[in-house]
Formats: C-alpha cells, structure tokens, sequence
C-alpha cells in the first residue's frame, strides 16, 4: 500500500527513495511499524469498547471484533501508510 501510495501522490519521494535503494528498507519499517500500530489500536479499542461474551452471542462477538478491526485499520492506514 505504501509504495503505490508514494507512486501515485509522492512521486518525488518515490524516486528518491527508488533511486537511494532506501524503498526496501523504507517499505519495511512502514509495514512492521503499521503491523505494531494496528494491535496496539485494536487491543486499546479492545479495553474501551470489551466485545460481547463470544459463547453466548458468538455474531456479535464476530460483528464487533470487524468494527473494531475496521476502525483500527482506517486508523492506522491514515497514521502511518498515508503520512
């Protein structure tokens, strides 16, 4: 995601990197530090927002734990892959 974002809206940014032979090293740190970001968001949301008892109500379990992803994924996307 963050190299077609650097592609197609930071272009100057893109070829420096490209041309630097940073773009590796750049896309890896952005998806380790999007990976860490995203539990650490979902896990905080986790504690303010607890999901219903999985046994008993095992669809609102599922429903919530996607709204919470969702969330958490639109979260970090702004954060750390569109910076």
């Amino acid at each position: 995601m963050r190299r077609s974002f650097l592609k197609t809206h930071r272009q100057i940014e893109y070829s420096a990197l490209l041309l630097s032979e940073k773009q590796f090293p750049h896309l890896r740190d952005v998806q380790q530090a999007a990976h860490d970001m995203l539990e650490t968001i979902m896990s905080d949301m986790l504690v303010l927002r607890p999901p219903p008892d999985k046994a008993e109500n095992g669809i609102e379990w599922a429903m919530h734990m996607v709204e919470v992803h969702r969330i958490s994924e639109t979260m970090m996307l702004n954060k750390v892959v569109y910076a």
